[in-house]
């Protein structure tokens, strides 16, 4: 069956080229087809911020195992005025290997297209390999024609800011905080009791003990609340034409918990577009607690940066309601450069 699908999609990509050329192209490499609802978030994101910056834009998406499986052919069928998006996310470094050598294969590739790399977190090792392979990626960001590499966290911009031409490294949110239509307050449901959502790490990025853990549950239990796990984490692989429809399901799911707890960066993302109140605990690369800067306005999320779920916050959170979320009033200042650079690399 696989090999049927990845056949089609190149079918498909041969009648994009035919269908588009002359017109202005970008192609996404390297998406994910697999659970995390995080980076289908972003991925979703990207096309919309692109897409309000120039909608004449036309788009053709890889997954990561078909661009694996065509990149020699993508790359001699691109134009170098074809636009390249590289997924942003927790993908740089050594926390995620595989992830960390995907981005360094396609700036490798298309080191002659206007490239932009969204939002990064970057998490290096402080070993031999780790700093060979941090300095790997600056030489192919300074090397490469026209690129963009964002970061989205101070700790990432200071693996990069010393070794990195500037012009080439931006510090801006995660793209998922763009999303401008997942907050409807009166789509949450009405009840009496209060639901707190629980959405919590359980692999090499969780910093929480398991005692931990179960002393959060206890502790909502006592507070006589109802607990209720919500996820960014699919059942299942999610393939790009499942993308929205298990996008708004998730945001559902968070819109109707009084207050969600979570370790997860895009667990307090979604909670922030959702306009749902959070209190969010840090992991292993500090993410989270990166990603709050740009939220720390918003009345309705709060960082436990020593691990300590409060009372008192649970009280407020929950005493103040839903919020609804505007993302110019959080972030749209900050991808201004990104306007920029496609405004002198893409545009005729």
């Amino acid at each position: 069956m696989w090999f049927w699908k990845l056949r089609r999609q190149l079918i498909e990509y041969v009648r994009f080229l035919i269908a588009t050329k002359g017109k202005r192209r970008c192609l996404f490499l390297g998406t994910p087809a697999h659970k995390n609802l995080g980076d289908h978030a972003i991925v979703r994101a990207q096309y919309s911020f692109l897409r309000q910056i120039d909608s004449s834009l036309h788009f053709f998406e890889f997954s990561r195992l078909e661009y694996e499986t065509y990149r020699r052919i993508i790359r001699m069928t691109v134009s170098n005025r074809d636009l390249v998006v590289i997924d942003g996310g927790g993908n740089t470094g050594t926390l995620w290997p595989g992830e960390d050598a995907l981005i360094r294969d396609i700036l490798s590739r298309f080191r002659c297209n206007p490239t932009i790399v969204f939002p990064q977190t970057a998490y290096y090792e402080d070993t031999p390999e780790g700093m060979k392979l941090l300095d790997s990626m600056c030489k192919l960001i300074n090397t490469h024609s026209d690129c963009i590499f964002c970061v989205r966290d101070n700790l990432s911009y200071e693996y990069f800011k010393e070794k990195v031409n500037p012009s080439r490294l931006l510090l801006c949110p995660d793209i998922v905080m763009c999303t401008a239509d997942a907050s409807d307050k009166d789509c949450v449901e009405r009840r009496q009791q209060p639901v707190i959502g629980v959405c919590l790490r359980d692999d090499k990025e969780c910093i929480l003990e398991q005692s931990k853990k179960e002393q959060l549950f206890k502790q909502i239990e006592d507070y006589g609340m109802e607990c209720r796990v919500v996820t960014t984490i699919s059942d299942v692989n999610i393939h790009s034409d499942k993308r929205e429809e298990a996008l708004l399901s998730a945001w559902k799911s968070f819109r109707n918990c009084n207050l969600v707890i979570t370790d997860r960066l895009h667990g307090m993302i979604f909670s922030a577009v959702t306009g749902t109140p959070c209190i969010a605990l840090d992991n292993i690369s500090h993410k989270v607690s990166g990603g709050y800067r740009w939220l720390e306005n918003l009345e309705y999320i709060r960082l436990a940066s020593d691990g300590v779920v409060r009372g008192k916050d649970i009280d407020e959170l929950l005493a103040l309601g839903h919020g609804v979320y505007n993302p110019t009033d959080v972030i749209k200042e900050y991808f201004e450069p990104i306007l920029q650079f496609y405004n002198k690399h893409c545009k005729d």
